[in-house]
């Protein structure tokens, strides 16, 4: 019995206001298969979570020094905020000049 494959292609960013998210489903031709019937349940969940990371990423905000909470998770948020922050200078793109720019180059 053949299953479906779900190969997901690059998310692509065009501009602030604009991604595109595709993916590659290969299943058996007949109708009702199980793969079919697994593609469409995957499709659900995929559609389910980008909607929540809709969500996050249009109310985000930058906070130069956020409040932690002793976890795990906010060490973790905090040694990558850190380590990430070398590859930043004062020459770098602020926030308020990149909204500005659309990306067309």
């Amino acid at each position: 019995m053949h299953m479906a494959q779900l190969m997901p292609l690059p998310l692509t960013v065009f501009c602030f206001s604009k991604i595109q998210i595709g993916f590659t489903f290969l299943v058996p031709a007949h109708p009702g298969s199980p793969g079919q019937r697994a593609v469409k349940r995957v499709c659900v969940c995929v559609c389910v979570q980008v909607e929540r990371d809709l969500m996050i990423w249009n109310n985000k905000r930058y906070v130069s020094r956020p409040l932690y909470v002793k976890s795990k998770e906010d060490s973790l948020i905090q040694r990558h905020r850190r380590w990430y922050s070398q590859f930043y200078s004062e020459h770098s793109p602020r926030l308020d000049t990149a909204v500005a720019d659309t990306l067309d180059w």
